[in-house]
C-alpha cells in the first residue's frame, strides 16, 4: 500500500506541475481560439473522449462551431473505407477548411493517424494546434508546423490526457491568474502602453508596483519628475492595469513577490542578463520584448531638458 501510495503521489505532483505550466500557456490557447469560429478537434480513445467534452464547451461557452469525430458509425465508416491511419484526414478533407483551426491530440505523439492529419493540415495551409505527452522529440511535438505545440513532460496517461484536456478548458470562465510588474513608470509613452497590453495578454489582472523614487537606492536612476499620486493616477485611468501597489525600498517589492499574491513576474527582455529583485523567489516569468520600440523616459527627459534649455538661451539673447 505505501509502495502504491508513493508512486500515485509522484503523479498528482506531475499533474500539480503541468498545472502551473498551462497559467503560462493559457492566454496564448486563448488569443489563438478567438481567431476562429469553426474548430475540429480529433484524437484516439481518451484524447478522443477529450475532444468531445472540448468540443461540446466550446460550442455551449465560446459560441463556436466546434465538432469532434466521435460518431462511432462515421467513425468505423471511414476506418473501414479508407483504413485506420487515413481515417482521420479523410474526414478533415470532408469538413475542413482554410477557415478552420484543427486541435489534434496525441498523448504518445506518435500516433500515425493524428500525424497524418498535421501532414495534410500543413500541405493545405490549415492552421492547427499540437498537443502531445511522452518523449519530447515524439512525432507531433517534432514537426515543423502548427500555431501552438503543448507538450506534457510525463509517461503517464492520466497526467497528459488530465493535462490535455485542463489545457484546452483553461480558457473558460474568468481568468484569475495575477501578474505584476515593477518601475517607476514617470513620464509615461507608447513603449510603456504596449507593455502593458502585452503584460496583460499573459493574466487576468494585472498589478502594477509602483517605485516612488529609485534613485534613492541606484545613483544612475534619474529622480521622477511626477509625484506618485500623479504616476499612479495616471497607470489607474490605463485600461490594462488593474491595480496599483507603492514601494520604497527594494526590499519592500521582494516581501510583494514573497507574498505568493501573484502568479506571474513581467521583466524585459534587457533584464535577461543582469541581476534583479526577486531572482531568489520562485515565480514563473514572462519576458516582455523591449527592443521592438526606441521609447525611452531618459531619452524624453533629457530631450525636454534641451528644449527648454535652449529656450532659455533665445530669452537671455533677447534680453
Amino acid at each position: 500500500m505505501g509502495l502504491y501510495h508513493g508512486i500515485f503521489s509522484m503523479k498528482l505532483n506531475q499533474l500539480k506541475k503541468e498545472i502551473s505550466r498551462i497559467r503560462n500557456h493559457r492566454h496564448y490557447l486563448r488569443k489563438i481560439i478567438n481567431e476562429y469560429r469553426k474548430i475540429i478537434i480529433i484524437g484516439n480513445g481518451g484524447s478522443n473522449a477529450v475532444a468531445s467534452h472540448i468540443a461540446q464547451d466550446y460550442t455551449k461557452m465560446l459560441y463556436k462551431k466546434a465538432i469532434s469525430f466521435s460518431d462511432p458509425s462515421r467513425l468505423t465508416c471511414y476506418i473501414n473505407d479508407y483504413g485506420r491511419d487515413q481515417a482521420y484526414v479523410e474526414f478533415l478533407k470532408d469538413f475542413a477548411d482554410k477557415e478552420t483551426l484543427v486541435i489534434l491530440i496525441s498523448s504518445s505523439g506518435n500516433s500515425m493517424n493524428i500525424f497524418n492529419c498535421a501532414v495534410h493540415c500543413k500541405s493545405l495551409n490549415i492552421s492547427m494546434l499540437l498537443l502531445s505527452g511522452f518523449d519530447k522529440d515524439n512525432k507531433l511535438n517534432s514537426f515543423s508546423g502548427g500555431k501552438l505545440k503543448y507538450w506534457v513532460n510525463s509517461h503517464d496517461y492520466g497526467v497528459v490526457e488530465s493535462s490535455h484536456l485542463i489545457f484546452l478548458h483553461s480558457i473558460l470562465g474568468e481568468d484569475d491568474t495575477k501578474g505584476i510588474i515593477a518601475g517607476a513608470f514617470d513620464v509615461i509613452h507608447p513603449g510603456y502602453i504596449r507593455m502593458f497590453e502585452d503584460a496583460k495578454n499573459h493574466c487576468g489582472h494585472l498589478t502594477v508596483a509602483l517605485h516612488e523614487d529609485p534613485s534613492t537606492e541606484r545613483e544612475n536612476k534619474l529622480q521622477p519628475i511626477q509625484t506618485v499620486e500623479e504616476r499612479k493616477e495616471i497607470l489607474l485611468g490605463m485600461k490594462n492595469i488593474d491595480d496599483v501597489v507603492t514601494y520604497k525600498r527594494e526590499e519592500q517589492f521582494h516581501d510583494y513577490l514573497k507574498s505568493g499574491d501573484y502568479h506571474i513576474r513581467f521583466l524585459g527582455t534587457d533584464y535577461m542578463t543582469k541581476k534583479y529583485t526577486g531572482s531568489d523567489i520562485s515565480i514563473t516569468i514572462v519576458w516582455l520584448d523591449r527592443e521592438t520600440h526606441e521609447y525611452s523616459t531618459t531619452r524624453l527627459k533629457k530631450q525636454i531638458h534641451k528644449s527648454v534649455d535652449d529656450m532659455l538661451k533665445i530669452t537671455t539673447e533677447f534680453d
